[in-house]
């Protein structure tokens, strides 16, 4: 994914390139200094999932590196409690988090599920969240991620939002920005294509309301059917075009 080069070249599937070797080893290189310095971390169920652990894990990179730290996990569904019912922990989740950025302090990401969609097209927004009340009161910013094919539940050639990556269709990615506390307070959408060859999820598009600053982008935009990857100088088509 840094490097840039395709999966199939990494794997020994086809020929690499000197340029090729140059860039897997600049890349290589990247993620050992990362690494080594802890300036990225990564733990997994063996350490354990429980909130204690958490702490200690942040507490102990903190005192370390004498860096601001930011702890991220996946998912905020998945943290371990002490056997409470799941609309209770996700509650009681969500307040541990809040309370890390005061206590330790540090910055905190989650992921979450987003209930099912019970229209098909709708457009998920904050009520698609579970107790989304609470997690619009702990979190300052909440991203919905998203693609038309997913809110539909049909195959991603019958949507609108999608490009052709030689004869394969594949979904434009929204990510849709609907609470924002932090700087500025922008809110709108953001968009992305997955690419297959790297595994890198890249930015394609970017919309904003200008109209509004403080509204969020409600209604569905329709991007224009691309042949090949899509690339910042394409025009996004508005819904009403």
């Amino acid at each position: 994914m840094l490097s840039g080069v395709s999966m199939k070249k990494i794997r020994g599937t086809i020929p690499k390139s000197p340029q090729d070797e140059k860039a897997i080893k600049t890349a290589q290189e990247h993620m050992r200094e990362l690494l080594s310095s802890r300036k990225i971390s990564f733990k997994d169920d063996r350490y354990g999932r429980t909130k204690k652990k958490a702490e200690n894990w942040i507490k102990d990179t903190q005192d370390s590196t004498g860096r601001p730290i930011l702890f991220c996990i996946d998912s905020l569904h998945n943290i371990q409690g002490s056997g409470e019912e799941t609309r209770v922990k996700l509650i009681s989740n969500s307040g541990w988090a809040k309370s890390l950025t005061a206590s330790i302090p540090c910055t905190v990401m989650a992921t979450m599920e987003l209930v099912k969609n019970r229209e098909l097209g709708r457009k998920p927004n904050l009520t698609s969240i579970s107790e989304s009340g609470k997690m619009e009161f702990d979190f300052d910013t909440i991203g919905i991620v998203w693609h038309e094919a997913q809110g539909n539940y049909c195959d991603v050639s019958k949507v609108e939002s999608k490009w052709n990556d030689k004869g394969v269709y594949k979904p434009i990615i929204e990510l849709s920005v609907q609470k924002n506390k932090a700087g500025s307070g922008e809110k709108g959408s953001v968009f992305f294509y997955y690419d297959p060859s790297t595994t890198a999820i890249v930015r394609s598009h970017n919309v904003m309301d200008n109209s509004n600053r403080n509204n969020v982008v409600n209604q569905p935009v329709r991007l224009k059917y691309y042949e090949g990857v899509p690339s910042d100088s394409d025009k996004i088509e508005g819904w009403d075009d």
